[in-house]
């Protein structure tokens, strides 16, 4: 485990930040995986790694281990956490802003960025603009019951 943490922390701009463009995250991973419109999957240095992409730029990163031969994600530990968030962010300061302690999950904010951390049972650190989360906040809110809309929209032409 340490000499992975050497490892990436020797080849911080081998990962993925935010704002690169496909091509650029395609240099530093190499060869995809898997692609789509919005996202291109990676395997890279002992991670799996997803970009999504908003208008040509990377706009989220998740990042998580593979899978072991039971089907369990093993969890990233505090360094490792540590050194993404910065990779990613080409250095920025990240500042915790909330932490369950039962599952591990966690959240974190930095001037331009937000974070979380899935912990049990998924353990997937997912890093994005301020941008992307509004726009996943948005669509997930589109998706609920809205009950006064739902009255608002059989009423109109009344």
């Amino acid at each position: 485990m340490k000499s992975l943490l050497l490892f990436l922390l020797c080849a911080s701009p081998a990962l993925a930040r935010i704002g690169d463009t496909r091509a650029q995250c395609e240099v530093r991973y190499g060869a995809s995986v898997h692609s789509d419109e919005e996202s291109t999957h990676y395997e890279k240095a002992g991670y799996r790694v997803i970009c999504t992409f908003y208008q040509g730029k990377c706009d989220s990163v998740v990042m998580s281990h593979p899978e072991d031969a039971a089907g369990r994600t093993p969890p990233m530990t505090e360094s490792e956490r540590t050194m993404l968030l910065r990779s990613i962010s080409s250095g920025m300061t990240w500042t915790k802003v909330w932490e369950d302690k039962d599952t591990g999950a966690m959240d974190w904010e930095c001037p331009t960025m937000e974070a979380t951390y899935s912990g049990r049972p998924n353990h997937m650190l997912l890093a994005g603009s301020r941008e992307f989360f509004k726009r996943r906040q948005k669509a997930s809110a589109a998706d609920e019951p809205d009950p006064e809309r739902e009255a608002r929209e059989r009423l109109e032409g009344f």
